[in-house]
């Protein structure tokens, strides 16, 4: 009895043993799912993505490198300070009796006017002011990028939902059908065409979850994710009904878009860069100071080792002739002011047809996502309907397959609509320089 007891107390110590691993490998398993798993909303995507893009990155140093042109063409202006120590060496000279000298001082030098120093100054400020636009155009585009993608993958992810409802609706009616077969009330025929039915769906199904991983991993590359980590996205596909007209759409574009502001400040900058080139071979005027003090001095009696002195040089300088350099850089400087100017007009007029190209395309999504709501509503009473008859009796197999049709097209129809109404908002906001990087839009 006693060996039975034992093997009993044995079995239990096994049990909890046993409960107690599979509880531990159960909550280590959930734990490792829950991790690998990564929830993404609309702005959670957009903060990853100016972390991690390249293009931003490489701005911000273009930023750091214009920021340091400035100084540097500001340190220009400042005193220029220098130190200097001397040796020679005399072989045979033919009036300097002793071998060597040593000596040491130092030189300061000032400018007190110099025309082109000043305005490459003025040309350094706009310069960094343009780099500071080009950074906020391409944080907008990145963003409208990562936006779009987000969208996409929202209305990939409803495609999916829509086609699998439908699929539940077919399984449904298959269903029904084998019953109905089974009470003599349907044919072979329609238990049939109800299964090719639910087989077709479950083929549309793989093909749409197909879209949503594709685009799934499109986001991933471009939020530099790894493409084996889960993703989850949230977030709501909305309808807002825009009102604004092209005037004053090219009105806010030509005041806060990024890009036209930054040819803007290059201009600026080039003009400035115009007047340095000219001013180069304008008088100028700077100030030297030597202290300096050598062992011996040749030519001078009376004097200590190492007694200093001092100069003072105030030097006007007068261009006269350079072999026509003056010339060819101001016919350069000038060509590089056109240039940016003709860019500008481009600029401009690219966005004006570009936002014009999209206030069409915006109009006509917006009929087409109010009629395709109304359809989808139509589609499913239409569907209830049938529904209701088929199950009395009193409509055939053709009508509800009709009806399911119907009502999957007009959804899916619906949800192209909306992407194409939010895309081309999305591209509107990007086109006139909104800030994308705010959730919502003041457009």
């Amino acid at each position: 009895m006693s060996g039975i007891k034992k093997e009993e107390e044995n079995m239990k110590i096994y049990k909890l043993f046993l409960l107690f691993f599979s509880f531990l490998f159960t909550f280590v398993g959930f734990s490792q799912s829950k991790e690998k798993i990564l929830i993404l909303d609309e702005e959670k995507a957009v903060n990853i993505a100016l972390k991690r893009n390249w293009d931003v990155l490489i701005k911000d140093e273009k930023l750091k490198e214009a920021h340091a042109q400035l100084l540097k063409v500001w340190s220009k202006v400042f005193p220029q300070i220098s130190s200097f120590c001397t040796y020679q060496r005399y072989n045979d000279h033919p009036f300097i009796n002793y071998s060597d000298n040593k000596g040491y001082g130092f030189s300061v030098d000032q400018v007190i006017f110099n025309a082109q120093v000043f305005n490459a100054i003025r040309a350094a400020h706009p310069f960094l002011n343009s780099v500071k636009k080009e950074r906020s155009e391409q944080l907008n585009a990145v963003i409208f990028e990562v936006k779009k993608a987000f969208l996409y993958s929202l209305i990939a992810q409803k495609s999916l939902e829509v086609t699998q409802n439908a699929l539940n609706l077919a399984r449904k009616y298959l269903k029904t059908t084998k019953i109905r077969f089974e009470n003599g009330e349907a044919s072979d025929y329609d238990v049939l065409r109800a299964e090719v039915e639910v087989k077709n769906l479950e083929y549309r199904f793989l093909k749409a979850k197909s879209v949503y991983e594709t685009s799934l991993n499109y986001l991933k590359l471009l939020l530099g994710i790894n493409p084996q980590e889960k993703l989850k996205i949230k977030g709501k596909v909305k309808f807002k009904r825009f009102k604004k007209d092209f005037t004053h759409l090219i009105k806010f574009a030509l005041n806060r878009r990024p890009l036209i502001k930054a040819i803007e400040f290059k201009e600026e900058s080039l003009k400035h860069n115009l007047s340095a080139v000219k001013s180069e071979f304008f008088p100028s005027l700077a100030l030297n100071f030597q202290d300096m003090a050598n062992e011996k001095e040749t030519f001078a009696f009376n004097r200590e080792k190492y007694e200093d002195y001092w100069i003072l040089t105030l030097r006007l300088n007068f261009p006269i002739f350079e072999g026509g350099l003056r010339f060819f850089k101001v016919k350069e400087a000038r060509a590089q002011l056109k240039q940016i100017k003709l860019l500008k007009e481009k600029t401009i007029s690219g966005i004006k047809i570009e936002i014009k190209n999209v206030l069409l395309n915006l109009e006509s999504a917006k009929k087409e996502v109010e009629a395709t709501q109304s359809n989808v509503k139509d589609a499913k009473r239409m569907y209830e309907i049938i529904y209701k008859r088929y199950l009395e009796g009193e409509a055939s197999y053709l009508d509800i397959l009709d009806a399911r049709n119907t009502l999957l097209v007009s959804q899916l129809n619906n949800l192209q609509a909306l992407f194409d109404y939010n895309l081309s908002l999305l591209k509107l906001r990007y086109l006139t320089g909104e800030n994308l990087e705010k959730s919502g839009g003041n457009l």
